[in-house]
């Protein structure tokens, strides 16, 4: 982490569709911040009510590459940050 101490990501827009009286599907766009580049990336997620709680699950991927982050290979296929 001392490398890359800071992440964030910046939400511009939501979509949001009502799946069921508890459950919505939201569209996130925006951009993670990241290694001192910005990129946008998109993603979906569930939000589900329980109660006085929401639980919201998403994620997304991305390429280290488009971070400046080399990957280093080992013995076997494994490859580990650099």
């Amino acid at each position: 982490m001392e490398r890359f101490p800071d992440a964030a990501y910046e939400g511009r827009e939501i979509t949001v569709q009502k799946l069921s009286n508890d459950m919505l599907q939201v569209r996130v766009a925006g951009e993670l911040y990241f290694t001192a580049l910005r990129i946008a990336i998109p993603f979906d997620a569930r939000v589900t009510t329980m109660g006085t709680l929401l639980h919201i699950c998403g994620d997304f991927a991305l390429r280290q590459s488009d971070y400046g982050i080399n990957l280093v290979s080992l013995p076997g296929g494994l490859a580990i940050e650099g």
